[in-house]
C-alpha cells in the first residue's frame, strides 16, 4: 500500500514544522483523496523556538492539509537519539498505533 492508496494515514515527525517540508503534500493529497490522515509529533520543538508557537503554526498547517492533528508526545527536544530505545516512547508509540490503526506510516 502507498500512502495516496491508504485509508488511515499517519505521520510521525519529530518537531513541528518538519511535516512541512517532509509530509505536507502527502498529507494533503491523501486527504483530498477522502483518507483520515493525523500527524504525531515526538517533541513540542522547544528547541528551535517557543513551544507554544510552534504548536499554533503546527495546528494551522494541520488544518490546511486536513490533517488532525495527535497530541504532542512531550519528549524533550534535543533528546531524540534513542528515543525508540525507551520503553516509555515504545510505549506511547504503540497507545497511538493501537488508537490510531494507520495503513501507512510516513516517518
Amino acid at each position: 500500500m502507498t500512502p495516496l492508496s491508504a485509508r488511515r494515514l499517519l505521520a510521525v515527525m519529530p518537531h513541528p514544522d518538519d511535516e512541512a517540508y517532509a509530509a505536507a503534500g502527502t498529507l494533503a493529497l491523501a486527504a483530498q483523496r477522502g483518507a483520515e490522515t493525523a500527524l504525531l509529533c515526538v517533541t513540542a520543538g522547544e528547541g528551535g523556538g517557543d513551544a507554544a508557537v510552534r504548536h499554533a503554526e503546527l495546528s494551522a498547517a494541520c488544518r490546511a492539509c486536513g490533517t488532525v492533528l495527535l497530541p504532542i508526545l512531550g519528549w524533550p527536544d534535543g533528546a531524540l537519539p534513542g528515543f525508540t530505545e525507551t520503553p516509555t516512547a515504545n510505549a506511547a508509540l504503540q497507545r497511538v498505533l493501537v488508537a490510531w490503526r494507520p495503513d501507512v506510516i510516513l516517518g
